[in-house]
């Protein structure tokens, strides 16, 4: 962890402000179509900028998968461009956690494909064993998979590493 702090996610400080505005929308609660569409538009100009920048391309690909499954739009369209930002972002930084829980949402929420999801957020909680969001989307998958042992220690344990977030208590309203 301490090496990634070292490493800055690009060079462009106008792509970097363009992602943290971005990284506003993706946090707000309830998710929001319009500002989701424009964050992606941000995202969009930082790549512009940046081709290069991971962080970006792993949040386009995990903003495009949220209009598809949170918001319901169910464009079909969303998912090549939704894998090909995870894919890019993994070759870009495969050593970064994001990348791939953007992947895991891929295959999570555009597939149903719970094992590819589950080897995504495998290779996610081995980067960053103490991200809430991974062990979130890991109780999730289980809890698809109806394997409530793991179901309930993954979402215990997204509890325990950001009990303020009040998503991490929506695994357990979901059964």
């Amino acid at each position: 962890e301490e090496a990634r702090l070292d490493q800055a996610p690009t060079k462009d400080l106008a792509a970097y402000e363009l992602y943290l505005r971005a990284l506003e929308v993706e946090t707000r609660s309830p998710p929001d179509k319009a500002a989701i569409t424009q964050a992606l538009a941000w995202l969009d100009e930082a790549l512009a900028r940046d081709p290069n920048f991971a962080l970006a391309h792993a949040m386009a690909s995990r903003l495009q998968m949220t209009i598809y499954w949170v918001i319901g739009e169910y464009d079909k369209a969303r998912l090549p461009k939704a894998q090909e930002h995870a894919q890019r972002a993994i070759e870009l930084a495969p050593n970064l956690a994001e990348p791939h829980l953007a992947m895991a949402l891929y295959w999570y929420w555009g597939n149903r494909d719970y094992d590819n999801a589950l080897g995504s957020l495998g290779d996610a909680l081995g980067l960053e064993p103490n991200s809430s969001s991974v062990s979130f989307l890991t109780a999730s998958t289980y809890r698809r998979l109806a394997r409530w042992d793991v179901w309930i220690s993954a979402a215990r344990r997204a509890e325990l590493l950001d009990p303020r977030n009040a998503r991490n208590l929506q695994v357990y309203a979901d059964v």
